[in-house]
């Protein structure tokens, strides 16, 4: 159907299940590449279309289509938008609609996934969010795109689908979404089209081996409770025991809260200022290469503090222990200031964004570690939490890195310094064998 006598707000294509009253799904393409892929995914599901209880619409839309009560709406229980105009990289599910839990739970049974709702927080910031705002506010919908599409620069050609680059990433959209529209088309849950409006908010997010870990709102809360708690406890423990002084750690919090905002601000100057063209072939690259240098700059710098905390002790003791307590001390007041300033920015995030799980999930490895580290005296427990905080954080700064502008920038930029000094302060206290830890 034509949705208007020029077609200039896009032409629809109807495939209706057997009861022609049953909602739609609407793949929602904007380009040629857009359009081939939800071609595959329409011939793909047209081979069981006798199966079909609801039906699926193809919505090719104008690049200016101004979306806001668009007749292709009605009757329309879940959009589907993709953005693939450069088609590179890793396809990932970049935005949803508010009340999530019911698209995540369609999602999950997908293979491959890749997303993280914290993307939503970057509204305005990525591909076709004018358009996809609109959609959103009309149907529950999902934008689907690719780290090529998010970090492409200005007027770079759509991408050849035959690449064999394109090609790699457009298996990837399909892996994604052709078992959401099999489920959707076949399900008989579906049948009403307000089947996913009743959903709530929730926090998801994809791990290193490509599992989606989906959280309730009650559930951030229990886990966020939990969180609080076991710092609290490994905190009074390493005090009791003495391996810490809060003063100590209160002032390490002051000194990487003070690196954290330094870093922020000098990433958000490099795109802000044009130092770097964010919408240049480069950006991606130097996020990258941001997150690389807080590594490097973290390591350094706590190498020679450690040596000079160490040092110190020596000076002033006769033990034969001494430089090694000294050095551990440091370690302790750095992990523990650290733990803080994580607390204290997952706290801003949860009642700001309504999403702290990309500080909390680091955390709660650390503390988990660290207690059953004392529990167990094992120490393989250290280790374990640093393999945990890099399964999250690994694909996280990886997606995050396409996503290049001076606000992207300045939010990723904490996140990396805060696991940095975790996962040094983790493996520093894994290889020690000396009795001062």
């Amino acid at each position: 159907m034509q949705l208007d006598s020029n077609g200039k707000r896009g032409i629809a294509f109807d495939f209706p299940a057997k009861d022609s009253a049953a909602p739609r799904l609407l793949l929602a393409a904007r380009n040629r590449a857009d359009a081939s892929i939800e071609a595959e995914i329409l011939t793909q599901a047209l081979r069981y279309r006798d199966l079909w209880n609801q039906g699926l619409r193809l919505f090719l839309q104008n690049d200016s289509t101004e979306l806001a009560d668009n007749p292709v709406f009605e009757n329309v229980g879940l959009a589907i938008c993709i953005d693939a105009g450069v088609s590179r990289g890793a396809a990932l599910l970049y935005r949803t609609s508010n009340g999530n839990d019911s698209i995540m739970k369609l999602y999950k049974g997908s293979w491959y996934n890749r997303t993280h709702t914290l993307f939503n927080a970057f509204n305005g910031a990525g591909p076709t969010d004018r358009n996809f705002n609109s959609i959103a506010t009309a149907v529950p919908a999902m934008l689907f795109t690719d780290e090529g599409t998010l970090g492409a620069s200005k007027g770079e050609m759509i991408c050849d689908v035959a690449e064999l680059g394109a090609l790699k990433t457009i298996q990837h959209y399909g892996s994604q979404i052709d078992p959401m529209v099999k489920k959707y088309l076949m399900g008989k849950e579906y049948g009403s089209v307000k089947a996913l409006e009743s959903g709530s908010d929730c926090t998801a997010f994809t791990n290193t081996v490509s599992t989606l870990v989906v959280f309730s709102k009650g559930q951030m809360n229990l886990c966020n409770s939990i969180i609080l708690l076991l710092f609290c406890l490994a905190f009074c423990m390493a005090i009791i025991r003495g391996r810490l002084k809060p003063a100590n750690a209160i002032r390490e919090t002051g000194i990487i809260l003070l690196a954290t905002v330094l870093a922020s601000l000098a990433g958000y100057c490099i795109f802000k200022f044009g130092w770097i063209d964010a919408a240049g072939p480069k950006a991606s690259l130097a996020m990258k290469a941001i997150f690389y240098a807080i590594i490097a700059i973290c390591v350094i710098v706590y190498s020679i503090m450690r040596g000079k905390a160490a040092r110190k002790a020596s000076s002033r003791s006769l033990r034969t222990n001494a430089k090694s307590s000294g050095a551990a001390a440091y370690s302790y007041s750095v992990l523990y200031g650290d733990m803080i300033l994580c607390v204290a920015l997952a706290s801003v995030a949860f009642f700001t964004i309504k999403d702290d799980i990309f500080l909390t999930e680091p955390l709660i490895c650390a503390v988990a570690g660290i207690i059953l580290w004392r529990v167990t005296k094992l120490r393989l427990f250290l280790i374990t939490s640093v393999a945990g905080i890099l399964l999250y954080i690994i694909p996280l700064l990886t997606a995050y890195s396409a996503v290049v502008n001076n606000v992207a920038a300045a939010a990723v930029v904490p996140v990396a310094v805060c696991c940095a000094f975790l996962l040094i302060t983790l493996t520093d206290l894994y290889v020690r064998r000396d009795k001062a830890v």
